[in-house]
């Protein structure tokens, strides 16, 4: 199987996990703070262990402003967000403009998403394999704590996103430099970072450290035998 039909596969799986992923109804809460635990751990597991390490590397050999990307990605995020919270009082005004900002985010976020898949499927299957499993587990979680999709076509149009990106990416790679790779890949670290420690990371008394523990330990132990591998 070539690296371009992995991608496709994955990024298709990914459409479906974002598609269906908040209809799934955990009546438990303790289950539902499981799942958010043990996908936080995955997350920063990965963004610590293997995607930081891999756009430093890239990126010191190529420019050291490329490191702005993180930042920019990171800032972005915040800064939106920030706006919304205080410029808008009304809780109805608030929760539309809070889902806008993710349903564009989302799509941008998963468009990359592809771009990076097909990188890394082409360098090495074990890198594309472990980018993919914290992305979906990333997706799900993202999908789990939204309400159900009220439009279809907003829906799909996310959901296809990753496709897209992974598609375009196929017929234009050998055109693509390196340093837009690793700018889009620090733009994702950036919206990462702030993603996992400011929703998913359980605060205070919520979450189970038990199931985040046990999903680094995984993860870790994963990851450093991809290295040796």
């Amino acid at each position: 199987m070539t690296s371009e039909i992995l991608a496709i596969i994955f990024a298709l799986i990914l459409a479906l996990a974002y598609h269906f992923g908040n209809q799934f109804i955990f009546k438990k809460k303790n289950v539902r703070n499981k799942l958010i635990s043990f996908s936080a751990g995955i997350s920063v597991t990965y963004l610590i262990l293997e995607l930081f390490p891999r756009f430093t590397a890239g990126a010191l050999e190529i420019d050291q402003l490329i490191f702005l990307s993180v930042l920019f990605g990171f800032i972005t995020h915040h800064l939106i967000e920030k706006n919304i919270y205080q410029h808008h009082h009304l809780k109805q005004d608030l929760k539309r403009l809070l889902s806008l900002e993710e349903n564009i985010f989302s799509f941008f976020y998963h468009l990359i998403v592809g771009v990076l898949m097909v990188y890394l499927l082409k360098g090495h299957l074990v890198d594309g394999l472990l980018f993919f499993i914290p992305i979906l587990s990333f997706t799900l979680i993202n999908s789990l704590t939204t309400e159900p999709h009220t439009s279809l076509v907003d829906s799909i149009l996310n959901s296809s996103a990753c496709l897209v990106g992974v598609i375009s990416t196929i017929f234009i790679y050998d055109h693509i430099p390196a340093w837009f790779f690793y700018s889009i890949l620090g733009f994702i670290i950036g919206i990462m970072m702030f993603s996992i420690t400011r929703h998913h990371v359980p605060f205070g008394k919520k979450g189970k450290p038990e199931y985040f523990f046990i999903a680094f330990v995984i993860y870790s132990i994963i990851i450093i035998i991809s290295w040796y591998v």
